[in-house]
């Protein structure tokens, strides 16, 4: 059974006005170039630098790259996996995410790293 994880679409008390302040704040940390969209906002850390983006009024913290796939209106299912085309972890441009299992996600890995 899939799980909606949007939050702006799960989340019935936020007004229109409210997304729209939310996502134009995801925006504001992203810099868009001519392959990948950077996250210039927090991340995980230097040696593994995935986007972490906070959304107070929900007190929650999502992985950058992830609200970035959801919020272009795909699902993602509970517990898979975004694989980066662009092997860029601050990249959150939607059509560089690839959803899968975290086994599928591993073996590719696995194999490129051969």
């Amino acid at each position: 059974m899939s799980r909606d994880l949007c939050p702006l679409r799960k989340d019935a008390t936020l007004t229109d006005y409210t997304r729209s302040v939310i996502r134009e704040r995801f925006f504001s940390k992203v810099r868009k170039t001519r392959h990948c969209w950077v996250w210039t906002g927090r991340v995980t850390s230097k040696a593994n630098p995935y986007g972490l983006f906070n959304v107070p009024i929900i007190q929650k913290m999502f992985q950058a790259h992830r609200f970035s796939y959801i919020l272009a209106g795909n699902l993602l299912l509970a517990g898979h996996h975004l694989h980066h085309k662009c092997l860029n972890p601050t990249c959150v441009k939607p059509s560089h995410l690839v959803p899968m299992t975290p086994h599928d996600h591993m073996t590719l890995h696995k194999s490129t790293k051969a």
